[in-house]
Formats: C-alpha cells, structure tokens, sequence
C-alpha cells in the first residue's frame, strides 16, 4: 500500500513560486487575472441601493428648505421695483382749463363759492426720488422709506398771474406688501413757492 502525499499551494505562495522561475533572461507571461469586478449601486446588489437612497432621504429636508425659502423670496416681485439706493426720476404735466371750488372748502365753513377770477393752469412737475431702505416692518407696515424732491413751474395762460414756480421737499412711507400690484403710501412733502402777477393797465 502506497501513501502520494498530496501539496496544494497558497495563490501567494503560488505567485512567488512563479515569479522565481520567471527569473531571468527570458520572461514568461502566465495567463492574465480577471479583473476585480467594481462595485456599482446595480451591481452592489439592493443592500447598497437602500444605503444611497437612505443618505439622499437624510440630506433632503434640509435641502428642500432651503429651495422653499428662496423660490418664496423670488416670488415676492415687490423686491425688484423697493430696494435700498434705488433712483427714481419723473416729468409729469397737465392741463386745467377751468378752475373748480377747493374740494375741501367745508372745513373752512363756506360754501363752496367760486372765486370770481377764470384761470387755465398748465403744471410742469419735474421729481426725483430716493428709496432709503430695503422692505422691511411687521404687518401692514411692511415697506421701506422714500424722499422725494419736486420742483414746479405751472405756466398761467388764463388768469391773473402769469406763472407759478415753487418747491417741494418730503418723506414718503411706502405700503409694500407681497406681491400687491398697488402700493399705497403716506406721504408729507412742505413746499414754497411763488408767483408773478401781470401788469394791470388802467
């Protein structure tokens, strides 16, 4: 009875054998490795997808603030037209062919008589104003503060001046709530002006 001991190397011990015997002038190519599979979230099997689905879940909510809190900043459109340092520049101009009883001539106690003179007015506002702050305020406070500067020429066709000029200078609160089409305002502007009377020929 005859015992043939049986020796299987190591895959290290076997690559070491391999390259001892490779020694040398010449070389020997064995045949090529597989390469090592890498490791994909399809190939990773559905442990891996659970993890990277779970990580994406974890980092979504904070993620999600975020988006919500500038797309509702982007929605207010106010922003765009009341920021601080912004300039606005006006010219507006009308025409008043005949005079009317001053709409508030019951605090005055009369009776709304009219004046015996006839006037057509013609008046030229040239306006620059000044926003001084961003939106801001509680409630219907919200807005930002305007100043405003105006100078006037009103031409007298009719009458018996021949012009009017004068000057205004104020402050303006402006009403700004989200996405209001209307902005009201309160408004307080002291002026000074002047006039020149014609020649009356007698």
């Amino acid at each position: 009875m005859f015992v043939l001991p049986l020796f299987v190397p190591a895959p290290a011990q076997a690559q070491a054998a391999n390259s001892r015997r490779c020694d040398g002038p010449f070389s020997c190519a064995g045949p090529a490795s597989p390469p090592l599979p890498s490791l994909s979230k399809a190939s990773a099997g559905p442990l891996a997808a659970d993890t990277h689905d779970k990580h994406e879940e974890t980092s979504t909510p904070a993620n999600a603030v975020v988006a919500l809190l500038s797309k509702a900043r982007r929605a207010d459109g106010n922003r765009e037209f009341f920021h601080k340092n912004k300039l606005e520049f006006s010219l507006e101009t009308g025409y008043l062919p005949q005079n009317i009883p001053f709409p508030f001539d019951f605090l005055l106690g009369s009776g709304y008589n009219m004046t015996p003179s006839k006037y057509t007015l013609m008046p030229v506002l040239a306006s620059l104003r000044w926003q001084m702050g961003n939106i801001a305020g509680p409630w219907i406070f919200r807005g930002n503060w305007e100043a405003s500067f105006t100078a006037l020429v009103t031409p007298i066709p009719r009458g018996p001046e021949t012009h009017y000029i004068g000057y205004a200078m104020g402050i303006r609160r402006n009403l700004v709530q989200p996405n209001w089409r209307a902005t009201p305002f309160a408004n307080s502007a002291p002026a000074w002006a002047a006039k020149t009377q014609k020649n009356q020929k007698g």
